[in-house]
């Protein structure tokens, strides 16, 4: 039922996205969890490769929110999520990229276990960066969290 409800997400209209994606949160269950974060993560590829729109960035930025929330509630899908994530870091969309930053924040203190996959993540992702903002928000992360001299 879930995968039904997020055809709605094709709809130009933004307001409609959003009910959507609220809509899909509060659905979400163990069950269907691995094929929502699926088709989200090719939600979020398709928003990156479309042209930059207001729209679209909005757009982008929710759907970092919704998998934000989803790995909140569904730690073990986390391993997932943080990769794709990741990318949205070097990209021209502040709202999305703080939202990343955000969330590797709160991840790599949540999730301990997952902290050298974000870190190495971090590191390789830290060249692109361009936003001065993102650049210190990673820079205090790995500053916070690098324990080892390789890292």
């Amino acid at each position: 039922m879930v995968m039904d409800i997020l055809r709605a997400l094709s709809s130009p209209d933004l307001d409609v996205r959003e009910k959507t994606l609220n809509l899909t949160l509060d659905l979400v269950s163990s069950r269907n969890v691995v094929d929502l974060v699926k088709f989200l993560e090719k939600e979020v590829q398709k928003s990156a490769s479309a042209q930059g729109t207001d729209d679209n960035d909005k757009y982008r930025q929710l759907l970092v929110q919704t998998l934000h929330n989803i790995s909140v509630r569904f730690p073990d899908i986390a391993t997932q999520v943080i990769p794709v994530l990741m990318d949205f870091l070097s990209d021209s969309n502040e709202l999305a990229a703080g939202d990343v930053t955000n969330f590797v924040r709160e991840a790599i203190q949540r999730y301990s276990e997952l902290k050298p996959l974000i870190i190495s993540k971090l590191l390789e992702v830290f060249p692109s960066i361009r936003n001065l903002k993102i650049i210190r928000s990673i820079l205090w992360i790995l500053g916070e969290y690098c324990d080892e001299v390789s890292e």
